[in-house]
C-alpha cells in the first residue's frame, strides 16, 4: 500500500505483487474514493490509517472503511465550530506555460465582492496545495480575506511530463506563474 499523489490530492493504492519475485501480481487498486490528501500512512494487516485532510477539514487521523476515508479524531473541533468553513472554489487559470490549478478560498457568503487578497505560494519545488484549506487559510478567511492557493509549475501530482517540462528551470517557470 502506497500513497499516490494526483493534482494536490493523495490517495492510498494497493499494488499487489508476488513476494517471491517482486513482480506485480494484479492490477493496482485505489482504496479510498473520497477527496483527501494524506501525509503519513500506516498499514497493519487490512487496516489502513493516515494523518491527512478529508474534504475541507484540517488534518486528522483517518481510516479507510468501506472504500472511503473516515475521520477518527476531532482535533480542534471546538475551535473549528467557532468559525465557518471557507468557501473553496477549484479553478484553472491560464499561466505563461500552461494551465494552473488554483484553489480560491473566500469567507462564507462573500460572493463576488472585493476583498483583501492573500496569495499563498507553497514550498517546493514539488509541493502542492490540496482541496482542504489549512488552518491559516481558515483564520484568514474568518478575518475577511480571500486566499489564492495556486499549484504553480512543478507542483506535485500533475504527472512526470509536468515536472520534466520545468526541470532545471526552478525559479523561472514557477516565478512566471
Amino acid at each position: 500500500v502506497v500513497t499516490a499523489t494526483e493534482r494536490g490530492r493523495s490517495h492510498p493504492w494497493r499494488f499487489p505483487f508476488d513476494p517471491a519475485t517482486g513482480r506485480p501480481s494484479g492490477r493496482p487498486t485505489r482504496l479510498a474514493t473520497t477527496d483527501s490528501t494524506t501525509w503519513q500512512l500506516a498499514v497493519a494487516g487490512e487496516r489502513i490509517c493516515a494523518v491527512g485532510t478529508l474534504d475541507e477539514r484540517p488534518m486528522e487521523v483517518m481510516a479507510v472503511e468501506s472504500g472511503a476515508w473516515r475521520t477518527r479524531t476531532s482535533m480542534g473541533s471546538r475551535w473549528l465550530r467557532a468559525s465557518e468553513s471557507p468557501q473553496v472554489e477549484n479553478r484553472w487559470i491560464e499561466g505563461p506555460e500552461g494551465p494552473i490549478e488554483v484553489w480560491l478560498c473566500s469567507p462564507p457568503r462573500a460572493g463576488r465582492r472585493a476583498l483583501p487578497l492573500v496569495l499563498d505560494i507553497h514550498g517546493g519545488p514539488v509541493g502542492g496545495w490540496a482541496p482542504a484549506p489549512s488552518l491559516e487559510v481558515r483564520m484568514l478567511t474568518s478575518a475577511g480575506y480571500r486566499v489564492v492557493l495556486p499549484n504553480i509549475a512543478g507542483s506535485a501530482g500533475y504527472g512526470g511530463a509536468w515536472i520534466r517540462r520545468h526541470m532545471g528551470r526552478w525559479g523561472e517557470s514557477d516565478a512566471a506563474d
